[in-house]
């Protein structure tokens, strides 16, 4: 989706997360700041900024910074000339909307600037839970086979088996949005009920070796291990158990165990193998393929399986 429905960032990060420090060149120190609720941890030093939010443009040049992305209209200056210091030129940044409308946000655009620091604006307005409320169960019950659990990819002849990082990105994500969706929201129950049914399932379907097949009910189609669906799978296993929604003695072997099996797939030179390739339906994949996607989905798992 290229609409961006709630931006969880705020100005508070240019204040508190990005502080003095004695290595101007040093991106890798964070700050932890928390925002809308959520604790996040920030560069102190950011050399890549994108800002999703006009009026902040102005705050975080007179802070000497220089964001690599920005918001704008198709105007010939992009609307931006009352937000940036006389001397700044435009042409250095990258507008990350889309046509005309500034808070239309092109997140693969923001996405291609590699940025360290993401600066938006809690609106508060809970309309946007529910747009995506609405989006997300359309989506969900067109995509869904309710008797099995799981996600289809797709309905274009990929509904004949379930793919394993396709239905990662379903339970992967029904954990990042309970994170952030109001305990009051009216849907909340409904995305931790299929998060447990997912997980039901998932559970069931776990290789000896910890690690997932990339055709999660037909393991002998493809009987190399998968890991990018079990990165996603084993963040929210973990996430669950953290959480309180899914049974701690039941799900953290689990999680403990795919977590293992990620590690033992990781060679010599830092490489994470098996990863399926890009596609949209189960395949084979090698011990010496690696990709980035499945990276993120490691990174997420070990940050939870850490808490352990």
């Amino acid at each position: 989706m290229r609409r961006l429905f709630a931006l969880i960032s705020a100005i508070a990060l240019i204040a508190t997360g990005c502080g003095n420090s004695d290595n101007a060149a040093d991106t890798k120190k964070t700050r932890t700041v928390t925002i809308a609720g959520a604790k996040i941890a920030v560069p102190q030093t950011p050399k890549r900024i994108v800002v999703l939010w006009q009026p902040t443009l102005a705050a975080v040049t007179e802070l000497g910074f220089r964001p690599v992305g920005a918001t704008g209209d198709a105007t010939a200056n992009h609307g931006l000339a009352p937000y940036l210091p006389a001397d700044y030129q435009t042409k250095s940044l990258t507008i990350v909307s889309n046509s005309s409308a500034p808070d239309d946000i092109n997140l693969e655009k923001v996405s291609s600037l590699r940025p360290d620091l993401i600066i938006g604006v809690a609106t508060g307005n809970k309309q946007y839970f529910a747009t995506m409320n609405t989006l997300y169960w359309d989506s969900y019950n067109f995509l869904a086979n309710m008797q099995v659990g799981l996600v289809y990819r797709d309905h274009r002849g990929n509904d004949g088996s379930f793919w394993s990082r396709g239905n990662g990105w379903v339970i992967a994500g029904i954990a990042r949005v309970l994170k952030y969706l109001p305990q009051d929201d009216p849907k909340r129950m409904d995305f931790i009920n299929t998060f447990k049914k997912m997980s039901t399932v998932l559970l069931m379907n776990q290789g000896a070796d910890g690690l997932w097949r990339s055709n999660l009910l037909n393991a002998n189609q493809y009987p190399n291990p998968e890991t990018s669906g079990t990165g996603f799978f084993t963040f929210a296993f973990a996430w669950g158990v953290n959480n309180g929604i899914l049974d701690k003695a039941t799900y953290q072997p689990s999680a403990q165990k795919g977590w293992d099996g990620l590690v033992k797939n990781v060679d010599a030179a830092g490489k994470l193998g098996y990863v399926q390739a890009v596609g949209g339906a189960p395949g084979p994949a090698t011990a010496g393929s690696s990709l980035p996607y499945a990276i993120g989905a490691f990174l997420l798992a070990g940050g939870e399986v850490a808490k352990f």
